[in-house]
Formats: structure tokens, C-alpha cells, sequence
């Protein structure tokens, strides 16, 4: 009956019916629109019905209406119709699915194999004092045990001492650009027409167009996946275990996308999106609470709300997934002696595809409940994702470089990357490092 009602409202107006005056049309109008925003709600025809026998208003009344503090009437439109199709997890979900399929399809970052690697599978093994006869399953040798004796830890632990040096100091830098903006920014955003003192907001469409959830999922999804990577290559590596390189990079890298936000939090102060952020401060000093604020002060509990610029869960999902796409492939669990060559096999292919497949889909997904939770904005999430990408690439370029033959004197001179020394030093016993190093002096031998 309501179609039909809507159907009756809507004949003459089209056709223009000179027994229609033209003082009803806005009348009509709304009472269309209304009958229409039943019908796309969850109500039934029943209750759309109903509201063509409510008095009509017109569109300046509506308005009027809509001016009046505590009223909420609102007109439907083709966008509002569009915003409550999206407005659910499982559209959201599906479209983020989807989304990385494709981008699995095509992308680079997802080969199944990478084929310097698969050139340069005797050099590891050789790097690893391995030969393919000789080499031993992965069961065998789950932990790695060798990378704890004497010889092994004299040539990690003064890297591993640097690499956390580097990364306290940068995330000291965060706490004390965090501890700043608390001391002197807190209430600078408060709404003046708020009565309950709430700051302001600014617009956001990932908060516009999604609906919120549970703080709680960021936790859980920020935190499985970094705990999956310190497992994958911290605890169980396998006989080809890259523990102390991964670890050193790892911290050095962090460390240096916490220097970077304590820059950008700062330099740009933005009113918090979270309105449940309520902060705890024990020291009115900012230097003493930036210490209080590092993770092995346990027996303190700081919290600071005007931190926003960019998302630090984002730095560690996307930090822990490149690690497990990149680093699955330098060290590898799927080691069967005598047949290594079969790790090259189509099923085996097809795994790692999947997996790092798996990998990109649970990363889009987790930027996707960091930006909804209300604890970013989209662009936090968006600007960390970026830059944590951007630092990877750019490091593991470096370290390459750094390591090419000594004939390009201009690129490797210390006067114009005063870096490389420091580099060489650090990444002198790198897996990964040392079969770059054999297969240019076999190609240089080879040219020769």
C-alpha cells in the first residue's frame, strides 16, 4: 500500500496535473521522501504507510523543524542512502576482501617466489655452513641453537646493544614530544558550545561512513601478528635462522619511525578523535614523564591523549607484516634434505602465495579497525602505513648499496652518505648480506 500511496503522490506531479496546485507540491515532495526513507530503513510497510497520514509539512516548516535544538528530522538523500548501505561491517569486510585479492593478483609485493633468491639458494645454504646433502629438516633443528654459541652472540650482541640504543632514544623522543602536547595542548580543542567540555572533531570519512567498534579489536589485531613474527623468527627460525639480523633491523627501523613521529605529532597538533581518552600523568616535568612512559617503566600506567599523528599500531602491523612477506623467503622453514630444489615446487609456490596473501588481507583489515575504532583519524592510519613501507624499502635499498664494489667511489664516498660506514659494520654478517657479497665476487670472477 505505501508503493502505492507513493506511486499515487508521485503520477501527478510528474505529469503535472492542473488539479494538483502547485502550493501541495512541496508537500508532496516531503511526504514522498518520508515514505521512502521508511521503506530503505529496517521498518515495514506497515509503518511507512502510516506516516502519509501524519499532517503534512512543508519544506520550510521541515526546516524550521530541523533548526530546533533536539529535533534530528532529516531529509533522506540519494547519499544518505548510499552512507546506510555501507554503514555495516560485513559490506566494509567484504569490499576490504576483495580489494586485496586483487591487489594479490597483480601486485609485486606478492610474488610467489622471488627469483634472485631462487638463484642464490646455494649460496645460502653455504652462508649457513649447509650443503644440500648434508642439510638438516626443519624439524631437526627448530630453534637454531647454534645462533647461542660463544662465537655467534660475540658478533650479535654489540649490534643488538646499538639497535636498541637507537630504538629507546627515538621512542624517548616520541614520550617527550607526547608529554609536551599533554602538558600544553590539553583543552586548546574544547568545544566552546559543548556543555560537558567535549573537544572538537574534525571530519573524517572513515569515521563518517563506518560505524565504530570496540577499542578492544585494535589490542587484539596490533598485537597477534607482531607476537606470530617475534615466534617466527625469534623463537622457532629454523636451521636457517636470520634471529639476530631480523631483531637489529627490526629495532633500528622502529626506532627510527618513533624519531619520525615525535616530529610529525608535534609540528601539527590535532584534536584527538577519542573521546573516551582520558589521561594519566605522574610528573609534571615532561623529560621525567617521557621516561615514565618507556615500556620497562611497568610500574607506571601513562597515558597521554594528543598524540594523533600517526597511528603507532599502524607502524607495528605493518612493520611485523613486511617482516614475515619479506623475510619467509631468506629464511625459510620448508628445508627437506636432500630436496631443496623441490622448495621451488608449485605446491610450495601456491603456500607462500597464500600466505602472504593472508598477510596483506589481515593488514588492510587491521588499518581498517584502527581508523574505525575512533583512536585515529583515517589519515594517521593512512600517513603511517606509507611511511613504514617507505622506511623498509628504503633501509634494505641502503644496505645493498652499501655493499656494492668499491669502483663507484662517488656513490659510496662516507663524505656524501656518512651512513654507509656505520652500516657496513652493522650488516657486515647478515645472511642475506653475505650471498650478495658471494654472488658479486662470482659474477666480478666470472666477467674476469
Amino acid at each position: 500500500m505505501a508503493l502505492l500511496k507513493a506511486v499515487f503522490i508521485l503520477f501527478p506531479i510528474c505529469l503535472g496535473d492542473q488539479q494538483h496546485p502547485a502550493n501541495h507540491v512541496d508537500d508532496d515532495i516531503v511526504s514522498l521522501l518520508q515514505v521512502a526513507s521508511a521503506l530503505v530503513s529496517k521498518t515495514n510497510y506497515k509503518a511507512s504507510a502510516s506516516l502519509l497520514d501524519k499532517p503534512k509539512m512543508t519544506l520550510s516548516e521541515l526546516k524550521q523543524k530541523r533548526s530546533r535544538p533536539g529535533n534530528t528530522v532529516q531529509i533522506p538523500t540519494q547519499s544518505g542512502v548510499f552512507t546506510g548501505f555501507f554503514k555495516t561491517h560485513l559490506t566494509a569486510l567484504i569490499c576490504t576482501v576483495v580489494i586485496c585479492i586483487l591487489l594479490c593478483a597483480g601486485g609485486n609485493i606478492l610474488r610467489t617466489h622471488d627469483n634472485n633468491q631462487e638463484e642464490h639458494l646455494d649460496e645460502l645454504l653455504e652462508v649457513h655452513g649447509l650443503v644440500e646433502a648434508t642439510a638438516r629438516p626443519f624439524w631437526n633443528d627448530i630453534f637454531c641453537l647454534k645462533d647461542f654459541e660463544q662465537e655467534s652472540l660475540r658478533k650479535a650482541m654489540p649490534r643488538l646493544a646499538v639497535a636498541m640504543l637507537f630504538w629507546l632514544t627515538g621512542m624517548y623522543f616520541n614520550n617527550l614530544s607526547q608529554a609536551w602536547l599533554q602538558k600544553n595542548m590539553d583543552g586548546y580543542y574544547v568545544d566552546p558550545k559543548s556543555s560537558t567540555g567535549e573537544s572538537m572533531m574534525l571530519w573524517d570519512a572513515g569515521h563518517s561512513y563506518f560505524p565504530t567498534i570496540a577499542t578492544s579489536w585494535v589490542t587484539v589485531w596490533t598485537t597477534v601478528l607482531p607476537a606470530l613474527a617475534f615466534a617466527r623468527f625469534m623463537i622457532i627460525p629454523g636451521p636457517l635462522s636470520m634471529r639476530w639480523t631480523v631483531l637489529n633491523r627490526m629495532l633500528l627501523m622502529w626506532g627510527l619511525l618513533w624519531g619520525l613521529r615525535a616530529i610529525t605529532i608535534i609540528s601539527t597538533a590535532l584534536p584527538n578523535p577519542d573521546k573516551m581518552c582520558k589521561a594519566v600523568v605522574s610528573y609534571d616535568n615532561i623529560f621525567m614523564e617521557a621516561f615514565a612512559n618507556l615500556p620497562f617503566m611497568f610500574w607506571t600506567s601513562e597515558m597521554t591523549c594528543h598524540d594523533v599523528m600517526f597511528s603507532g599500531h599502524t607502524v607495528v602491523l605493518t612493520l611485523s607484516s613486511m617482516i614475515l612477506i619479506h623475510y619467509s623467503d631468506w629464511a625459510p622453514w620448508l628445508l627437506q634434505a636432500p630436496e631443496w630444489p623441490q622448495r621451488s615446487s608449485s605446491g610450495t609456490k601456491s603456500g607462500m602465495f597464500m600466505l602472504k596473501a593472508a598477510l596483506m588481507v589481515n593488514l588492510v583489515l587491521g588499518y581498517y579497525f584502527i581508523a574505525i575504532s575512533r583512536t585515529h583519524y583515517t589519515a594517521d592510519v593512512l600517513v603511517a602505513a606509507m611511511l613504514t613501507v617507505l622506511v623498509f624499502q628504503v633501509y634494505h635499498a641502503a644496505v645493498a648499496v652499501a655493499f656494492l664494489p668499491q669502483s663507484r667511489p662517488a656513490l659510496l664516498s662516507a663524505a656524501i652518505c656518512p651512513c654507509l660506514p656505520l652500516l657496513r659494520w652493522f650488516e657486515k654478517d647478515a645472511a642475506d648480506v653475505t650471498v650478495l657479497r658471494i654472488s658479486l665476487l662470482r659474477k666480478g670472477g666470472d666477467k674476469s
